[in-house]
């Protein structure tokens, strides 16, 4: 319950950011947003389906991966300006897409797809770290850049967990009492992720703000 109660407060603080300036907000920043939303939203319902019914939450959060894949992976589509990287990482998105749904519809949705898992973490790190290779070729900082923090928070959180999941299978099988100590991995990596979700929403919403005003001195 702590562990919950704490993730959605670092997700609540970033929505709260967001909203302060959700009207100057790039389209990408927004979606950004919604990856947390939806985050939040999977967080409670599943705390509640395994507390009131007493039932695993697995086929819910199966949904939340998917969901989180073409919601962040066009949040960093948005981010290039590379239209023949557009389209490559639009491809890319679907490999992970059909491996999702060959796994669920074999193996079906409560059981767990770590290979989709994986391929869904590793397209993330693949198209983010593009995103981060063409911010530092910008003339800002980079760290002064809301591109920045946005691209470091998939990409700590992603990098971290994709060895995870690249191994749960044969964990599972072999050593599930380690799979289960290794679980703290995901939980560290989410209260690390939506605090610097806040300062990219953060950097993003007064930039946009001091480019309005900018204009309207003009």
């Amino acid at each position: 319950m702590l562990y919950l109660l704490s993730v959605i407060a670092t997700k609540i603080l970033a929505l709260s950011i967001g909203l302060v300036f959700f009207r100057h907000l790039a389209l990408a920043y927004r979606l950004a947003m919604l990856q947390v939303l939806l985050g939040t939203v999977a967080e409670v319902i599943g705390w509640h389906i395994v507390k009131t019914y007493h039932e695993h939450n697995l086929w819910l959060f199966n949904w939340y991966w998917l969901a989180e894949l073409w919601v962040m992976g066009t949040t960093g589509i948005l981010l290039l300006k590379n239209r023949a990287l557009k389209k490559a990482f639009t491809g890319l998105l679907f490999i992970p897409t059909v491996l999702w749904i060959y796994l669920v519809s074999v193996n079906g949705i409560h059981t767990h797809p770590s290979p989709a898992l994986t391929a869904i973490g590793t397209a993330l790190v693949v198209i983010f770290i593009t995103v981060l290779f063409h911010a530092s070729f910008g003339n800002e900082t980079l760290s002064t850049q809301p591109v920045f923090w946005l691209a470091l928070s998939v990409l700590i959180f992603f990098g971290g967990i994709v060895p995870y999941y690249s191994m749960f299978n044969y964990l599972y099988q072999t050593n599930p009492v380690l799979l289960k100590k290794l679980f703290i991995i995901t939980q560290v990596l989410n209260h690390l992720r939506y605090p610097i979700v806040a300062v990219s929403l953060l950097l993003a919403g007064r930039q946009q703000l001091a480019t309005v005003k900018l204009r309207s001195n003009v």
